[in-house]
């Protein structure tokens, strides 16, 4: 699609450049076509008809008229103005039609050598001008691309972090707690005395049938 596009592109610009060209390169026909190269009615009618013209470098002049009856000289400003006929520039032209291409600025006279006809009017001066200027030859290229709508601004979600940093506060130690020494106790305890319990009527029991059965078994051996 792109390719076709820039073909179409560049045969635009070159019929917009041929049309230049040619509007550029103009054709004088003189004394238009319904009169042509003649006798005129008036002596000032070519007069006329040249002002009413814009002559340029690269124009054309063409001067119709019957073979044989007219003919088309390129003279000077003097014998031009004296209808000097046998002093002319170049080949008197005597074939119709003749066209002379302008291919230089400044002033440019003709007119017919047969007697009497520049005497009666037929004869042309004319200014020509500078060419007209060509466009500038644009290279086509291809059409830009679409405009690329710009993504909005991410939001972040995370406030930005400002880090407060506390002022540093030196500790200060305090002082070691006093030691306080306890009063020494110098009082001497009281001494307690242990008293031995009585013995228990158990145990006094465990004595005396020991004793019985220390007796007992005297006696027996005694008598045996």
């Amino acid at each position: 699609m792109a390719a076709s596009v820039n073909r179409l592109v560049g045969f635009l610009f070159v019929v917009i450049a041929l049309v230049s060209c040619t509007t550029a390169q103009t054709t004088h026909v003189v004394g238009d076509s319904s009169t042509g190269w003649t006798v005129p009615s008036g002596p000032t009618f070519y007069t006329n008809w040249a002002s009413s013209q814009t002559f340029r470098v690269g124009d054309s002049l063409v001067f119709n008229f019957a073979t044989g009856r007219h003919d088309v000289a390129t003279v000077t400003r003097a014998a031009f103005d004296a209808c000097n006929t046998s002093s002319t520039l170049g080949q008197v032209q005597t074939t119709s039609p003749v066209t002379i291409t302008l291919s230089s600025q400044g002033p440019q006279y003709y007119f017919c050598t047969f007697q009497g006809h520049c005497s009666s009017g037929q004869k042309l001066a004319i200014n020509v001008v500078g060419a007209a200027a060509s466009p500038p030859t644009t290279t086509p290229t291809s059409p830009p691309p679409p405009p690329r709508t710009a993504a909005p601004p991410t939001r972040s979600a995370t406030p930005p972090t400002t880090s407060t940093v506390p002022p540093t506060t030196t500790p200060t130690s305090s002082p070691p707690p006093s030691i306080t020494n306890p009063p020494t106790n110098t009082a001497t305890p009281p001494t307690t005395s242990t008293v031995q319990p009585p013995p228990s009527s158990s145990a006094t029991g465990l004595v005396v049938s020991g004793f019985s059965v220390t007796f007992l078994s005297i006696a027996m051996a005694f008598f045996f």
